[in-house]
């Protein structure tokens, strides 16, 4: 995220790499390091290059991901923040789709929880870094927990989230947000 409004040739850019969001603010979304631009939601690429000019300026790592669920597949993924927080959506579908992914979320590093049909839970950290001088952002991505609930002791204020996330793997046809702070 930077601030301000910059041009694309501003900072050494394609113009498919920048768009503006959030008011005055720039969001940059850097093609990852290795691999295609576009990718699956659950199994994002946790090494990016940090392009053009960027480096040389102030600016913060942002994460996008998706709350999102899957009839065919009995998956859904809803998102949480590091101590089970609900987060806001920066966006949300006006019409939403059945099974698909539902509402964007940026975080400085947050939770996800993907839940099986079959009653399955994953909990994921992930927490972005810069390296080498601010030229690469390194996402860690932790699994913190796997396996159908009860949650163990530590893990419980993620209670909240698995069962939203349970719901919405179970629900046919879901256009929904199921754990998100609206309003």
């Amino acid at each position: 995220m930077l601030k301000g409004r910059r041009e694309p040739e501003e900072l050494g850019l394609p113009d498919t790499m920048v768009c503006n969001v959030r008011g005055e603010d720039t969001l940059l979304a850097p093609f990852p390091s290795r691999g295609p631009r576009y990718y699956p939601c659950q199994e994002p690429p946790l090494e990016y290059a940090v392009p053009g000019k960027v480096p040389e300026l102030d600016f913060e790592v942002l994460l996008s991901d998706w709350e999102s669920g899957c009839l065919e597949e009995g998956r859904a993924a809803i998102l949480c923040g590091w101590e089970g927080e609900r987060l806001r959506p920066e966006y949300v579908r006006r019409k939403p789709l059945p099974c698909q992914e539902n509402g964007l979320f940026h975080t400085g590093g947050h939770v996800r929880v993907t839940a099986f049909s079959s009653g399955r839970i994953l909990l994921e950290g992930f927490r972005p870094s810069l390296l080498e001088g601010r030229r690469k952002i390194m996402v860690r991505r932790e699994v913190l927990w796997e396996g159908t609930p009860a949650l163990p002791g530590g893990l419980q204020k993620f209670g909240e989230a698995a069962k939203a996330a349970l719901e919405k793997a179970r629900c046919p046809g879901c256009r929904e947000l199921h754990y998100a702070s609206i309003g």
